[in-house]
């Protein structure tokens, strides 16, 4: 069941009518039918057993550190507990990288075939909540959950389930419990959200994915301009997809009376890649940040590399080497979890990692060469600073979007090879016949509410409260033109969401 679609509007209207009929006590019980109900519909039912069973292996771990007294048997049920947790995530996730890896350098005396495990959904989501749960029950900072039933039903919300966010229990986990009253303003606030997201995805992501397509999945005759071309437009179909996504999610989520955390903050608008990371898959960077780089960074053999490279380099240098370190473990992490492929590893990891790490080393030296060149913070100088940032960001996104390693570096050849391309009139031809004219009439003026949006996102003002101070005569205009643009892209056949199998 896809989140944008009318089958999936319809359970969440079943749903709702049940969860506010109901007592507050009885509330939960609503969200763990539905999550099971769509758990089953998109995945195989059986995988529900490696859920299961990591919810109870966190449950018990958390029950123990109740009650016991000993810290040192308390350390090794959280190992205990971790091993599972993790050693689940890497057995099921992870096989075929190790797998590949030891085949390529083995060459022709390999005997190792590739696995084919039957994966849970959002086996990656849920892995790091429970993950996150069990560390600060540890640590003492989130409240015990009591209730195995609770405990699962928070775990796999079902929203989340298809692409996140990443949630924290010592942040909405107990909200899940509370007595939640229908509430008009909440409802229909939430129900524009998921309008919202429904246009990113099907009038934007969808109508622009034939038109990625025919560029990327013809790399003989498509190069040079051509590829950078097809990058940033799959950017745009990538983040309308994804975000599209998340406000349905958090959408859905409003309209049970819950508050979740944002996972996206009109990143394109960013200066810097550091901050594009700070407004892109927020959830996951922080929670990245919090549960490995910071422990990391915090530890004592990071510590004692601090104090003796502050003894050899001196307070600033000294510093800053161990949290490069710590960095590199973070987007080598932040890699690893986007796929099992050594692509991911190389572009979305060590590729981001050496640009921000870079940053930061010649920061002192760029800001004495833009006073010295009298460059002002001025418009044409954050434009070209945007602009920069999301070419950094496209380049690290070839290999996301590639087959292979060496595919994305063929592309990244390609890229620099100006002769020779085929004449851009078929390509445009092929996305002007699928969308005609009203296609296009539906497309370039979501386009333009998505810019809005986004730049008053970036301005941290909320596009819905300011949605609510036009005239409503304008405002029912537009709601009118959103659901024609819903109900007009409906047809138009596009890809699954593109983080619904993490």
């Amino acid at each position: 069941m896809e989140l944008a679609t009318f089958g999936y509007l319809l359970f969440l209207a079943v749903s709702l009518f049940l969860y506010f009929c109901l007592p507050a006590k009885f509330q939960w019980i609503v969200l763990l039918a539905d999550n099971l109900i769509f758990y089953c519909l998109n995945t195989e039912p059986v995988t529900l057993i490696y859920l299961g069973g990591s919810v109870l292996a966190v449950y018990f771990a958390t029950l123990f550190f109740q009650k016991s007294t000993d810290p040192s048997r308390k350390k090794i049920v959280l190992l205990l507990a971790l091993l599972l947790c993790a050693g689940l995530l890497f057995v099921l996730k992870y096989s075929n990288l190790f797998i590949n890896t030891v085949c390529y350098f083995m060459g022709e005396d390999a005997s190792l075939q590739p696995v084919n495990w039957l994966l849970p959904l959002a086996i990656s989501f849920y892995s790091l909540t429970l993950i996150s749960y069990l560390l600060d029950c540890y640590w003492g900072i989130a409240a015990f959950q009591n209730n195995p039933l609770k405990l699962f039903s928070f775990i796999s919300f079902f929203p989340l389930m298809v692409s996140g966010p990443i949630q924290r229990y010592t942040k909405v986990g107990e909200e899940f419990f509370q007595e939640h009253r229908f509430d008009y303003a909440r409802v229909t606030g939430g129900m524009k959200r998921i309008a919202w997201g429904m246009v990113k995805k099907l009038a934007i992501s969808n109508r622009i994915s034939p038109l990625v397509a025919s560029i990327w999945n013809d790399p003989a005759s498509y190069h040079g301009l051509w590829i950078w071309a097809g990058i940033l437009l799959y950017l745009l179909q990538l983040y309308t997809d994804f975000s599209g996504c998340m406000d349905i999610a958090l959408g859905t989520a409003e309209c049970f009376g819950l508050t979740l955390e944002e996972n996206f903050e009109a990143p394109f608008l960013s200066k810097t890649t550091q901050e594009f990371w700070q407004r892109w898959h927020i959830t996951l960077g922080r929670w990245l940040r919090d549960y490995i780089m910071n422990p990391l960074l915090k530890s004592a053999g990071m510590q004692k590399l601090m104090t003796r490279c502050v003894a050899r380099f001196g307070k600033k240098t000294g510093k800053k080497i161990p949290m490069l370190l710590s960095m590199l473990v973070l987007w080598l992490c932040m890699g690893l979890w986007h796929g099992d492929s050594w692509k991911y590893i190389l572009g979305e990891g060590l590729w981001f990692w050496l640009v921000i790490a870079l940053g930061q080393i010649f920061e002192p030296a760029l800001k004495k060469c833009k006073a010295s060149l009298h460059i002002k913070d001025q418009v044409p100088f954050r434009f070209f600073q945007v602009i920069r940032t999301n070419l950094i960001f496209a380049f690290g996104m070839i290999f996301f979007k590639a087959a292979s390693l060496p595919d994305a570096f063929s592309r990244i050849g390609a890229m620099f090879r100006l002769s020779g391309n085929a004449a851009a009139s078929p390509i445009v031809k092929a996305w002007t016949d699928q969308m005609g004219i009203s296609g296009l009439a539906v497309f370039f003026p979501a386009l333009v509410l998505l810019v809005v949006t986004d730049i008053q996102i970036y301005r941290k003002k909320n596009p819905f409260e300011l949605l609510k101070k036009l005239h409503p005569a304008l405002r029912w205009v537009l709601y009118a033109v959103l659901i024609y643009f819903i109900m007009s892209s409906y047809v138009i056949e596009g890809e699954g969401f593109a983080y619904a199998r993490f």
